[in-house]
C-alpha cells in the first residue's frame, strides 16, 4: 500500500472517530439537544413505525448477534490457524473480540444511554449506546472484506463486489435495530463510526506487516 493511499484512509479513519467522540459527547453531557430531539428522536419513529418486514430484519439482525458473531468468527479462526495465516488471525481477533467485544461494553457503560421506550420486537440487554450490533457486524464482516481485498487484490471486480456485499450486510444489521425498536438512529450510526473509523486506521498497519511477510517469504524461497 503506497503511502498517500495509507494517508488518506488513515486521514478518513480520524475523522470518523471525531465524529464518534462528537455525537458521544453530546449523547453523554446533553442528551436533550436539537440534534437528539430532532434527528434521532424523529428519524427513530420514523424508521420503527414504518411497513418495512419486521420477520426479514429479525433474521437479518440475528446474523449480527454477538452469539452468532463469535461462532462464525470461531470457524474463520480455526481455518485461518491451520492454513498458518497468523497475522490474519490476530486481526481478525482483535478486531472482533476486544474492539467489538469488551470496547463496546466499556463504551456502553461509559455513555450509559437508555434504549428507546417503545415495544422491542426481539431481545435486547443492556445499555444502547453505541449498538454492539452495528459496531460488532462492521468490525467483523468489514475485517472478512479487507482480508478480501488483500487475498483477491489481483481480482479487482471480485473483490469489490464480495466486500461490497459484506458490508452491505453490516449496514442491514444496523438498520434492523432501529427497526426493531431496540436502538436509536445514533446509537448505530455511531457504532458503525468507531468500527468503520477502526478498520481505516487499522488496515494499513495489517498491509504493511503482511507486506514485510510477504517479502521475507519470497526472499526464503
Amino acid at each position: 500500500m503506497n503511502q498517500i493511499k495509507k494517508l488518506y484512509l488513515q486521514f478518513f479513519g480520524s475523522c470518523l472517530l471525531l465524529l464518534f467522540v462528537f455525537l458521544g459527547y453530546l449523547i453523554k453531557f446533553y442528551p436533550n439537544n436539537f440534534i437528539i430531539k430532532i434527528f434521532d428522536t424523529k428519524l427513530f419513529n420514523l424508521i420503527y413505525n414504518s411497513t418495512f418486514n419486521k420477520i426479514l430484519f429479525k433474521k437479518i439482525t440475528f446474523l449480527g448477534n454477538p452469539e452468532t458473531i463469535a461462532v462464525f468468527c470461531f470457524i474463520i479462526l480455526i481455518i485461518l490457524l491451520l492454513k498458518k495465516q497468523y497475522l490474519e488471525s490476530i486481526y481478525l481477533f482483535l478486531n472482533v473480540a476486544i474492539v467489538g467485544g469488551i470496547l463496546n461494553q466499556l463504551l456502553k457503560h461509559i455513555f450509559y444511554r437508555q434504549r428507546p421506550n417503545v415495544t422491542h420486537l426481539v431481545a435486547a440487554h443492556g445499555f444502547s449506546f453505541p449498538s454492539g450490533h452495528s459496531m460488532g457486524s462492521m468490525l467483523f464482516f468489514g475485517t472478512l472484506a479487507c482480508l478480501f481485498i488483500y487475498y483477491l487484490r489481483h481480482y479487482a471486480i471480485l473483490k469489490y463486489i464480495i466486500s461490497s456485499i459484506l458490508f452491505i450486510l453490516a449496514i442491514l444489521i444496523g438498520v434492523s435495530r432501529i427497526i426493531l425498536g431496540v436502538h436509536y438512529p445514533i446509537d448505530v450510526i455511531c457504532g458503525w463510526f468507531i468500527s468503520t473509523g477502526w478498520l481505516l486506521l487499522s488496515y494499513p498497519i495489517y498491509r504493511n506487516y503482511r507486506f514485510v511477510r510477504d517479502f521475507k517469504n519470497i526472499r526464503k524461497d
